[in-house]
């Protein structure tokens, strides 16, 4: 771990003031939104690295990081994980290896406090990679013309959604999350997120399910679009339907824009449910970005993540963690109704650098290419048995952070 500074939690006003000020000059927002953003985040959420003033009176506030507590489902179960965001260094201590302190401080404290994983949206993949994280997944952008979606039916009721709909609205988004690898157990900070845009409440509707609860929803907002083509788009930071009844419901409720709007648009990976259910290639799908995982705790990430029920089998890994000892050496994973054993030992037949068990434990990366990357070596029996067990639907995220 680089020495370059001690990582402390905000502690008053003034820290707020300091942070804003590094955040504004590090994104390029103002004071005023840098300020709002920390605060509906939390305050508690955020760690700042100080430097000690020296001769050349360099001291002071020199970098941040923003911390999001939440689970990700893999496997249909919720593995404890963190999702980094705001990381930025003030301008002057750019270069000096603050960043790489400050996050190597932080995952110590999160492995500590009981994570398994963390993940993050990278500005720059090298700074995340020295720190153990690889890539695991990716968020896409959908974008349809309303008028090409199907115009569904409307034979379920559709409503704005009531403050008393917030735990069946969760239940519903939970029990389709967990089947979607990478998908976030959300937090009331992420559903915060889901609801408004800049502060403003999103329209909010609901398709009441027969048995009291929510079948799906729709949160969005209207875009002015420049060029002419519709009076604006359709901007959807979350649609979700349980059944087929309600994503008709939802279908038509799109459809019912199409006299004024150009474009419906939502996120997710290529599996999204409405993408398969169009009559025909009508989308356009954009890499939004990678995310990245980082494996805190290899035998806590391997035990309580689910596996497919149809598979098993015994795994020796040797893992190599340049940061926490604790993960390194050898593991036997065993495999088997879903659910796996985890312990010390084994042969080591198949040796993995940290990053290369993040790649294989999402699916994202597959063995050939962590090979390639000088990430993964060993028995070829036992490699491709491990990316069996971790294979699964492609791992992707609605959620941004």
């Amino acid at each position: 771990m680089t020495d370059a500074g001690k990582m402390r939690a905000l502690r008053d006003d003034a820290d707020l003031e300091a942070l804003a000020g590094l955040m504004a000059s590090g994104f390029g927002s103002s004071l005023e939104d840098s300020r709002k953003w920390i605060e509906k985040n939390g305050r508690g959420g955020f760690r700042l690295l100080d430097l000690e003033g020296g001769a050349t009176g360099d001291g002071g506030l020199a970098a941040c990081v923003g911390i999001l507590p939440m689970g990700q489902f893999f496997g249909g179960r919720p593995v404890k994980s963190a999702g980094i965001a705001a990381v930025t260094v003030a301008p002057a201590h750019r270069g000096r290896g603050h960043a790489l302190s400050l996050m190597q401080q932080t995952l110590v404290e999160l492995r500590g406090q009981g994570c398994a994983v963390s993940s993050l949206f990278p500005a720059t993949w090298h700074l995340y990679r020295r720190c153990g994280y690889e890539l695991a997944g990716a968020r896409n952008k959908i974008d349809v013309a309303v008028h090409r979606m199907p115009r569904g039916n409307r034979d379920r009721p559709a409503r704005s959604e009531h403050p008393g709909d917030d735990e069946a609205v969760r239940a519903c988004y939970r029990e389709l999350a967990r089947e979607r690898p990478g998908w976030i157990d959300r937090s009331d900070v992420f559903w915060m997120r889901i609801r408004t845009f800049r502060d403003e409440p999103l329209h909010r509707i609901v398709i009441p399910g027969e048995d009291g609860g929510i079948d799906g929803y729709a949160y969005f907002r209207l875009v002015d679009r420049p060029d002419g083509f519709g009076f604006y788009d359709l901007s959807l930071s979350d649609v979700q339907a349980a059944t087929e009844a309600a994503t008709e419901r939802l279908f038509a409720l799109i459809h019912d824009h199409a006299s004024l709007a150009g474009e419906v648009r939502f996120f997710g990976g290529c599996d999204h449910p409405l993408i398969a259910r169009l009559p025909d290639r009508y989308y356009k799908l954009t890499l939004m970005d990678h995310w990245m995982l980082r494996i805190l705790d290899v035998e806590a990430a391997l035990a309580t993540r689910g596996w497919a029920p149809g598979r098993a089998g015994e795994v020796h890994l040797r893992v190599n963690d340049p940061l926490f000892e604790q993960n390194s050496g050898d593991w036997r994973l065993i495999v088997e109704g879903g659910q796996a054993q985890v312990q010390r030992g084994g042969t080591g037949a198949l040796r993995l650098d940290i990053r290369g068990l993040a790649g294989l434990y999402t699916g994202h990366l597959d063995v050939a290419v962590l090979a390639g990357l000088g990430l993964l070596e060993g028995d070829e029996t036992q490699a491709a048995l491990f990316e069996s067990l971790c294979a699964g639907r492609p791992c992707s995220m609605v959620d941004a952070f």
